[in-house]
């Protein structure tokens, strides 16, 4: 039984597990050893009735079998027992597959310790607090709110993107392995491959702006500095990137000085570069300069195209979560961009400058530490 199809699922969030027609369990991911407090070694090749004796007795099993039974997709949310006493909550979509049925778990347990939190809160009010105390803790109540709709909206949209998107690259690698068989249509395919393999990398992009934010509102994301170049960091990132670039547009790299050493974060610096380079590659037309220069302290690093620019009363707002100026148009984006930029060159200890003009252009100056201290985190 072939399950090397699944193992794109390995390192997502969600956890991701296949229950054959004789409820043995045949693939896991990581993430339901991590939600289940267990291991791959306890579940596969097992049945469901051995690895958690008496589940055949609860709701979600009868789900389960109607699932298997009809070929119908379902879903529930679980209450699970682990074997400590200690109790989560999981959302549970199931969906019928070759192999028997493929279940997909959300873990929502924070998202339930803050509905009773907020339950609890409701009855203080009602019962103990006189009514200026009410408004204020109203006002703790909604902020709570707004943080749980955060979370759960970051949760959704890893899983409804990753689903489906990791459906598709199945879908492309098994049309891979037939793709001599009918040669006429050989170019055809290879382009079709080339178009949705190219969409699946632009919404892996969107999901991950999503995601790096939550892990950056949650200070999940730490720096780790090490000695490079940076000079030859940014010239192999051009070349990688150049394959965006519109018809006839080209980028053009300069660096001042003959010091190119820098011992910071590799990776922030690449995230920063890539971010703004993308940006000055959708909103221009023309060539795009990038610029380095390192004195004895610090890094500045330039970014400048000739493209529409950004208007002067929408800059104040650049780098706010979710904003876009108003003359984008219909080029895509998610308005996080500039936001995480912000915040990883903050990370480094250093500042970020925009100098643009409607219809003129728009040019990025970063300037960090040449030489960043050991490990921190971002505090927001």
């Amino acid at each position: 039984m072939r399950t090397e199809r699944y193992e794109i699922f390995e390192n997502m969030l969600e956890g991701v597990q296949v229950i054959n027609n004789n409820w043995q369990y045949i693939y896991v991911n990581n993430a339901v050893v991590e939600q289940g407090k267990t291991s791959k070694k306890k579940l596969l090749g097992k049945t469901m009735m051995e690895a958690y004796p008496g589940i055949e007795h609860t709701a979600m099993f009868k789900k389960l079998e109607k699932c298997m039974a009809t070929k119908t997709r379902k879903k529930i949310l679980n209450e699970f027992e682990f074997p400590d006493g200690s109790k989560g909550f999981f959302e549970l979509r199931m969906q019928p597959v070759d192999e028997g049925v493929l279940i997909l778990s959300l873990d929502i347990t924070e998202q339930k310790r803050l509905e009773a939190e907020l339950r609890k809160l409701n009855e203080y009010l009602e019962d103990n607090v006189n009514e200026r105390t009410k408004e204020l803790v109203v006002a703790l109540e909604r902020e709570k709110e707004l943080n749980l709709i955060k979370s759960r909206f970051v949760s959704v949209a890893s899983h409804e993107f990753k689903t489906p998107l990791g459906a598709i690259q199945i879908s492309v690698n098994v049309l891979e392995e037939y793709n001599g068989s009918i040669p006429e249509y050989v170019q055809q395919r290879l382009e079709l491959y080339g178009y949705i393999k190219s969409s699946v990398k632009n919404m892996f992009e969107i999901l991950n702006d999503y995601l790096t934010l939550d892990r950056l509102e949650q200070n999940k994301i730490n720096t780790e500095t090490q000695t490079f170049d940076v000079a030859a960091l940014i010239a192999d990132e051009i070349e990688k990137i150049k394959i965006l670039c519109k018809t006839g547009q080209k980028i053009i790299y300069t660096h001042e000085g003959n010091d190119k050493t820098v011992k910071t974060d590799k990776q922030l610096i690449k995230s920063i570069l890539l971010n703004l380079l993308s940006n000055a590659i959708k909103y221009s037309e023309k060539n795009i300069e990038i610029n380095t220069n390192l004195n004895k302290t610090h890094l500045k690093l330039k970014v400048m195209d000739k493209g529409i620019g950004i208007p002067k009363k929408d800059q104040k707002n650049l780098y706010q979560k979710f904003f876009r100026a108003e003359n984008i148009g219909e080029i895509q984006g998610t308005g996080l961009g500039l936001n995480i930029v912000k915040r990883y060159v903050e990370l480094l200890e250093g500042e970020i400058n925009c100098i643009s003009k409607l219809n003129n252009g728009t040019t990025f100056q970063v300037n960090i530490p040449k030489v960043k201290q050991e490990t921190s985190t971002f505090k927001v």
